[in-house]
């Protein structure tokens, strides 16, 4: 009598006879070691004997470490990214303030360096427009506002500073402005007497 009996997975047949002969299932894949396949669990190959039973047992002991370490024998490695925050920029914000009775420059920062680009935030918080001058002192009614443009390091003209308007601009001081009187002004008529102007330090 026959007594062969077809296994649970296609490709297994395990013929009870005087010997025993157990056929690795074609549709698992091939068992590895460190990326080598090992020949005696290549799928479709056969065992004799005791020792299919032992080798069957083994595989599965085999393929189910192999499956907790990733299946491929190798082990993951995680990467861990460093990033250095950039350095802060060198932004100066002013302001220009209209008061009821008199009117004003505002800075957070006065003393500057030459050579150091700083970026300027300039922004018109009153009712009036303004300008603004990075300028040697000028006293009010002395000097046309053409000659005043041409001395001054800097101008943003009034047309571009009504209120409400922020203006930006980037202005680095040359080293000849190094120890001078600087200010920070507007000369549109009667602003610098009611206290349009703020001074500055730049140092070398």
């Amino acid at each position: 009598m026959d007594d062969s009996r077809s296994g649970l997975c296609t490709g297994t047949l395990v013929q009870r006879s005087k010997k025993v002969i157990a056929t690795i299932p074609v549709g698992l894949p091939p068992i590895t070691w460190k990326g080598t396949p090992m020949s005696i669990f290549k799928p479709g190959s056969q065992m004799t004997g005791r020792s299919a039973s032992k080798s069957i047992v083994l595989a599965a002991v085999l393929g189910l470490a192999l499956t907790a370490c990733g299946g491929s024998g190798t082990t993951a490695s995680s990467t861990t990214t460093s990033t250095t925050a950039a350095p802060e920029a060198n932004v100066v914000h002013v302001k220009t303030v209209d008061l009821t009775d008199s009117q004003a420059i505002e800075s957070d920062v006065t003393t500057f360096k030459v050579g150091v680009p700083y970026h300027f935030v300039v922004e018109n918080t009153g009712f009036r427009k303004h300008e603004l001058m990075i300028v040697q002192p000028i006293e009010a009614g002395t000097m046309d506002m053409e000659h005043m443009d041409e001395m001054a390091l800097h101008v943003v003209e009034e047309d571009d500073l009504e209120p409400g308007a922020t203006v930006e601009f980037d202005f680095t001081f040359p080293a000849d402005a190094a120890g001078t009187s600087l200010e920070f002004a507007c000369h549109i008529p009667d602003h610098y007497e009611a206290g349009m102007h703020l001074p500055i330090t730049v140092e070398a």
